[in-house]
């Protein structure tokens, strides 16, 4: 497995994590549209559905993937790659862990103020906060599909993102980052139930490696 895919892979974890807090940073005393992106996802109940993901990188080939996902508040989160490769991504509200079968290594994160920022995350668990970390740069709206396209007011990892929502369905996130790199995550199915508790438990096998980041 060559070193940069390896890097991608961790560079998406990091910008998956942070989209949950970037919608949520837009100012609550904005415009319209504004608002009703904020409010939009702190009236979520829960999520759990299924994705497409692809990744563009620059001067790489287009890579596909599709897995699960899972929410509920205020921070229980995963996100599960089932192909062409097997990751999985859980927050069981105090601290993240990506687990790669592959590598057979899990990576510890706390959750902290700065992983929200970076990542997706961030909409979903805590849409009130960070008002200073993003500022709308266009909003479009035809019928029940409405799209954001948001910037960073800093330098960050994540530098746009772009929410879709078709009525009370999220129906995609598109995730630009400093390395240049474009990802691209379709909602093929989205519910707005809670999903049960045990999916936010992860279970590793006695031989893996755990490694604890900033340690």
């Amino acid at each position: 497995m060559s070193g940069w895919f390896q890097q991608s892979r961790r560079r998406l974890v990091v910008g998956l994590l942070a989209t949950v807090g970037a919608a949520g940073s837009l100012r609550a005393g904005g415009g319209g549209e504004e608002r009703a992106l904020v409010a939009w996802f702190k009236g979520l109940p829960g999520a759990n559905g299924e994705f497409v993901q692809e990744e563009e990188h620059t001067g790489q080939r287009r890579r596909t993937m599709e897995g699960r996902f899972a929410w509920a508040p205020p921070l229980w989160f995963r996100w599960e790659i089932a192909a062409p490769f097997s990751q999985v991504t859980v927050s069981d509200g105090r601290e993240v862990v990506v687990w790669e079968p592959d590598l057979n290594q899990a990576t510890v994160y706390p959750i902290t103020a700065e992983v929200l920022a970076e990542g997706p995350m961030g909409l979903f668990a805590a849409p009130e906060r960070l008002p200073e970390w993003f500022e709308v740069e266009r909003f479009e709206q035809q019928g029940e599909r409405r799209r954001w396209l948001l910037r960073t007011r800093s330098e960050r990892m994540l530098r746009g993102l772009s929410v879709v929502l078709t009525g009370e369905r999220l129906e995609s996130l598109v995730l630009e980052d400093a390395m240049g790199q474009r990802t691209t995550v379709r909602f093929v199915h989205f519910s707005r139930r809670r999903p049960p508790q045990e999916l936010f438990r992860l279970s590793l096998p006695p031989e893996a490696l755990v490694v604890r980041a900033g340690r």
